[in-house]
This record gives C-alpha cells, structure tokens and sequence, in this order.
C-alpha cells in the first residue's frame, strides 16, 4: 500500500490585480455551491507577471514560475521574482508543468527542419537560465501533443496526443527513462487510457494512479472531466437511468483547463470566464479569480 501524499498547499491564484501565491487548499464551498470565505491573500505579494504569459506553471517549493507567451513561441521562468527568458526552442508549446524533482516539462513542435512534435525538459533548480533537453519518443511520430504531466511520484509522463492529421485523440502513459545520473533521456512505451474518450484538451494527475482530463465521451458531446483510474476506464457503463451528470463529474460550460488539490473533490476548472471550483457534485464560481495554479499537479 502506498502512503497518502501530503495535501498539495502550494499554488497561485490570477486576478485582475495578478499573481498571488496562495494556499488552494483554504478555497472552499458548501453543500448548496456557495463559496465559503474567499482565496487566501497573497502571502508574498503580486508577483511580476505580465498578462502576455499564460498557463502558468509553479514548481513544489514555489520558487519557480513558469508561463507560455500567447503565441505559444516563448516560454519565461520566473526564479525568485527575477526574469529568466528561454532561448527560442520550439513552437506551439503545451502547457509547463513541474515534478516534484525540480524539472520543468513542455511540449511542442521542433524548431528543426522535420518541425515535428517534441518533449523537453528544464533544470528549473538553476538561478540561470538552463538548455532545453529533448527527451526521445518514437511512438510519437505523425502525431501531434496537446498536452503533458508528470505524475506526482516523478516516475512517468501522461501525454495527451492526436494524430498530425486530426482524429485519433489518446492518452498515454509512459515511463520516464534516465541515464546514470538519473537525467530523463526517453520515455518507454505507451499505455493507453481513458479510451474511449475524444477532443481531449488538457490533464492532471489527481494522484499516482488517478488522472483528471477535459474531453468528449462522443464528437459532439461538451467538453467535460473525466475522473480516469488507471487501468479501470472512466466509468462510461450506464447504470440504469443515469445521465452523465449524474453518474460522472457534472460538465463545465467552456471548460478549458483543469487542475487538482489532491483528491476528485478538489478539482478546479478554469473556462474562459475564471475559475470553477467542485462542491460536492456541482461547482461554484471562485469570485474575482480568472486562473488557479497548483504546485506539480
């Protein structure tokens, strides 16, 4: 059996006043869906990041922020508050996301003549700016990455992929391979999840055995969360008379990003409205808050 991990107390929230590091686990609702109190104040202050970065990114010790320009060209670290500018490596850039070892991991298309789909990973303990190191995925060929997350334990990468021609949306689970000096240098192969999910659009890890990503049960159906356990699907069997709604998490109009405090109660969607927070089986409007980060989810 495994321990329980720790309660994930790391994160940050986005307003219109900006970045605020906070404790994401003092947000909550009650029974009825209505927040109960408000985000925890920041504790150290707005963070200096412009509104052109998004996707942001922060590390477990909450020393490192990392963001996406909005073309999806740029990637900028934040250490300690100070500006650490990446030297162009690729284009249409995934969302960062950090293990719990101190790397920083991104996807997107090679700046190469193939231009094709790559993972790399960043030393983010570095108060320097640090090289893109490519990690090989040969089963990834002809497809195109949408999103990637480290699992919590560090251990493996989920990938969330289509074919480069559009149609065939997958997510996968892959093993972390390192050299001697425990450096990722490629991933082992696939193992296929949340079939049969389509129009995927992002992930996070709920725990070491549980994802939670954004997609369709049909190609017209909304986007929506799907809690996926590994190995066990994601619970599309109808029971009965149930709806979806009933059965699975209740749909988020507009959902665009999806992130966890820890357990399937805690999840947090943000639309292109602000942020939605799960209470219970429905979910409450976090007010005056467009985004909410939490460390290596």
């Amino acid at each position: 059996t495994e321990d329980d991990a720790p309660p994930r107390t790391g994160g940050m929230m986005r307003t219109t006043v900006g970045v605020e590091l906070i404790n994401p686990q003092t947000i909550s609702g009650d029974a009825t869906g209505a927040l109960v109190g408000s985000p925890l104040p920041g504790n150290a202050g707005v963070l200096p990041i412009p509104a052109d970065y998004v996707d942001l990114a922060l590390s477990t010790d909450g020393r490192d922020v990392a963001g996406v320009a909005r073309s999806r060209a740029e990637l900028v670290r934040w250490r300690d508050g100070k500006i650490l500018t990446v030297p162009a490596f690729g284009t249409a850039l995934t969302n960062p996301g950090y293990d719990t070892q101190g790397r920083l991991w991104i996807a997107g298309r090679s700046l190469g003549t193939s231009g094709g789909s790559m993972i790399w990973w960043f030393d983010a303990s570095r108060t320097t700016v640090s090289a893109a190191v490519p990690v090989a995925a040969t089963w990834l060929t002809g497809r195109t990455i949408v999103q990637v997350a480290p699992a919590p334990d560090g251990t493996r990468l989920a990938v969330l992929s289509r074919a480069a021609t559009g149609g065939d949306d997958r997510l996968d689970i892959a093993g972390i391979r390192r050299d001697p000096r425990g450096a990722p240098v490629s991933l082992a192969g696939p193992y296929r999840q949340g079939q049969p999910l389509v129009g995927l659009v992002d992930l996070t890890w709920i725990d070491t055995m549980t994802l939670a990503v954004l997609g369709r049960d049909l190609p017209s159906a909304v986007v929506r969360p799907f809690i996926v356990a590994i190995g066990q699907g994601v619970g599309l069997r109808p029971v009965g008379q149930l709806t979806l709604d009933q059965l699975l998490v209740r749909a988020v109009p507009g959902a665009r990003t999806i992130t966890s405090r820890g357990n399937a109660g805690g999840l947090i969607v943000m639309t292109g409205d602000g942020a939605q927070l799960r209470v219970g089986t429905a979910w409450s409007t976090i007010p005056g808050v467009r985004s909410i980060v939490i460390a290596a989810s």
